[in-house]
């Protein structure tokens, strides 16, 4: 039978000593086995597809699995050089990460909450985060929890509550000006832009008007109400691509562009039964780069922007073409009339006015 032992030992005299002996069998299987589940959580954590984690008390990261290298971009040795959790959040979500933080280090549960993670190449991830207490013995040494991308459904919250917004823009706008006021209100929903405006393209010259607008500085609105045919950001349009850009890229494009107001800009043309009809060029202060969820949500909903201006222009021609028969109706001093065919002898009188 094999046990283990634990030995201490003191020198009494010049040839003797004292020895005490404790078997520790009992201690040592238990460490062996605790071991071995250590094992077996992080054999598990590391084949989730949502991130695992583990601080100290004071945020910095003490274990995670392969999946926050993944998603987060940071590297091993990044980490063993000391990472802290709140470093990685979007600075509008610190303040309460860190007080919920406190919560749960003092025995409080708090339910996952909604964060923002910028990742080392700077993209926005909208996360769900829950955590619970690393306790040792009474002591509590940390947190651990998990992390999980949370982009697929804000991106289809998002999504349903634009398409919403425009699906309503037709019935509920009394003019073409209110409609596209209400499509912009409704862009400015995502979370990176903050300002843009609608450009809808003038026939026959073919120059751009800005139609509709928000968040943007007078001087811009005022320099750029009209924008000519021949103009870089005409051509730019009507080429019928998107284009995803910052200050320096367009600088580098056109370096006689010398507005330096916004961060990053996005140019998606209009496009109306396979004609383009405008553009809409929206604009972020925050974010040097559109992310990915957001370029996702623009290349969605823009398409269907462009088929509600087209008809909701079809139904303005529509109604004046009407009114203006309606007029000539009224004050046509004659008899006018409608014939309705059904066959070749076969007719019927469907409208008659006249005097």
């Amino acid at each position: 039978t094999e046990f283990y032992m634990s030995l201490d030992a003191a020198k009494i005299s010049e040839d003797k000593f004292i020895a005490f002996c404790k078997d520790i069998t009992w201690k040592k299987i238990t460490e062996e086995a605790l071991i071995k589940s250590e094992e077996k959580y992080r054999e598990l954590a590391e084949l989730l597809p949502q991130i695992i984690y583990e601080t100290d008390l004071k945020g910095n990261l003490t274990y995670i699995n392969q999946q926050a290298f993944d998603m987060a971009g940071f590297t091993r040795e990044e980490f063993e050089n000391g990472i802290n959790v709140f470093n990685f959040l979007d600075h509008e979500d610190r303040n309460r990460a860190i007080e919920n933080f406190e919560k749960v280090l003092t025995g409080n549960t708090i339910e996952s909450n909604e964060y923002t993670i910028i990742t080392k190449d700077g993209s926005r991830l909208p996360v769900l985060i829950f955590s619970r207490a690393i306790q040792k013995g009474d002591k509590v040494t940390g947190l651990r929890g998990g992390i999980v991308d949370i982009s697929d459904r804000k991106r289809s919250e998002i999504l349903r509550t634009i398409q919403r917004d425009i699906g309503m823009t037709i019935s509920e706008s009394h003019n073409l000006k209110d409609a596209l006021d209400k499509i912009l209100n409704a862009l400015l929903k995502l979370k990176e832009i903050d300002s843009g405006g609608i450009y809808l393209i003038n026939e026959p010259g073919g120059e751009l008007i800005l139609s509709s607008h928000r968040g943007l500085p007078q001087d811009i609105v005022e320099e750029l109400a009209l924008v000519k045919s021949d103009s870089f950001r005409a051509q730019l349009v009507k080429k019928g691509e998107i284009v995803y850009g910052n200050r320096q890229e367009i600088l580098k494009k056109n370096s006689s562009y010398k507005h330096n107001w916004y961060s990053s800009i996005a140019v998606i043309p209009l496009k109306f039964e396979g004609n383009i009809i405008g553009s809409c060029n929206l604009a972020s202060r925050k974010v040097d780069e559109f992310s990915d969820h957001t370029k996702i949500v623009l290349e969605t909903i823009v398409p269907q922007i462009g088929n509600v201006i087209g008809r909701f222009k079809a139904q303005i021609a529509l109604k004046e073409s009407e009114d203006k028969l309606s007029t000539f109706m009224d004050n046509f001093n004659g008899i006018t009339y409608q014939v309705k065919m059904k066959g070749v002898d076969d007719y019927e009188f469907c409208m008659f006015r006249g005097n």
